[in-house]
């Protein structure tokens, strides 16, 4: 297996996440699958890398910008997952190890995560394929009254979570 460095994002990732963002597959996959002016994505891409309560990290191989991974706070020490592949890296199976690189980085920082949780659609069998290879569990009924799940449409979309056991390695 190749390399893998994963940092937190920085200004100069902007262009790239906006435009993977605006792939057209991308957004098929996404539940906001609305193209996204520069504009717009500026004003969030600014707001996410100096959040306190969002981390962006950017996975990158041999010099190659990979793939972004998204933690969300959404209540004490639970954090709402989401991940994008760079276009050009899709079916070689990066998805599943900058995702192990992603949870990795984020714990190492973040020692009391208790959960971590994420939603796709139903259609998007690599995503769902990417968070099982990570310990992620499909929950099909999950409660729609936590936080974070009043978006959820248990019709077109499957949740799963991951609970952090301090003790596993990722």
């Amino acid at each position: 297996m190749e390399n893998i460095l994963t940092r937190k994002a920085v200004a100069q990732d902007k262009k790239i996440v906006w435009e993977w963002w605006n792939d057209q597959l991308t957004r098929k996959m996404m539940k906001l699958n609305e193209y996204v002016p520069w504009e717009n994505h500026t004003k969030w891409f600014d707001n996410t890398i100096n959040s306190d309560t969002r981390v962006l990290l950017v996975s990158i191989v041999e010099d190659k910008k990979i793939g972004v991974v998204r933690f969300d706070l959404k209540s004490k020490d639970i954090y709402e997952v989401s991940i994008n592949l760079n276009p050009d890296f899709r079916g070689q199976g990066y998805g599943s190890k900058i995702l192990q690189s992603s949870l990795k980085f984020f714990l190492e920082t973040n020692t009391e995560t208790k959960k971590f949780f994420a939603m796709f659609k139903k259609i998007n069998i690599s995503s769902k394929k990417t968070f099982l290879k990570n310990g992620f569990v499909i929950i099909k009924s999950p409660d729609k009254s936590s936080i974070g799940l009043e978006r959820f449409d248990a019709e077109t979309e499957e949740y799963c979570e991951l609970l952090n056991n301090k003790d596993e390695e990722y």
